[in-house]
């Protein structure tokens, strides 16, 4: 089998496949981190518009949070922006217990789409895998 056969066959369930083991794998941490790491009080104390260099690309915001764990204080730049979010305003954050400056925001949104995306990717791909073992397998009875 050339090259160019090999790839059009098995590149697209291969890519599926292994995009599904990173979101799935991405998404299932960070749930995992939210529902073990403790939690604190912070106050937004800046934000900061990125300009993207691409005209078709969003700016971004980073939002920087002050809060205190065991009496230290720290700043660090929240994970999450919402258009909701002011200078001033209190929220509840997790903070990772061995590094206290590691910040994550309460939201579901990120670790829901990324379960969701690797979830239909582990399916379009799965799927086609399935088809080519069935494939192979009729072509190997046929021989």
């Amino acid at each position: 089998m050339n090259f160019r056969k090999w790839f059009d066959t098995y590149c697209i369930p291969l890519v599926c496949l292994l995009g599904a083991v990173l979101f799935l794998t991405l998404g299932v941490m960070k749930l995992v981190r939210i529902h073990t790491f403790p939690t604190t009080t912070a106050v937004i104390t800046r934000m900061e518009w990125v300009t993207s260099a691409d005209p078709d690309s969003a700016d971004t915001c980073d939002v920087y949070v002050k809060y205190t764990v065991r009496g230290t204080t720290y700043e660090s730049r929240l994970d999450d922006y919402k258009s909701s979010y002011r200078e001033g305003d209190t929220l509840t954050v997790y903070y990772n217990p061995e590094k206290p400056q590691e910040v994550l925001s309460p939201s579901l949104v990120g670790p829901v789409i990324g379960i969701g995306l690797g979830a239909l990717l582990l399916f379009v791909g799965g799927g086609m895998t399935l088809r080519l073992v069935r494939t192979r397998k009729a072509e190997a009875e046929v021989c």
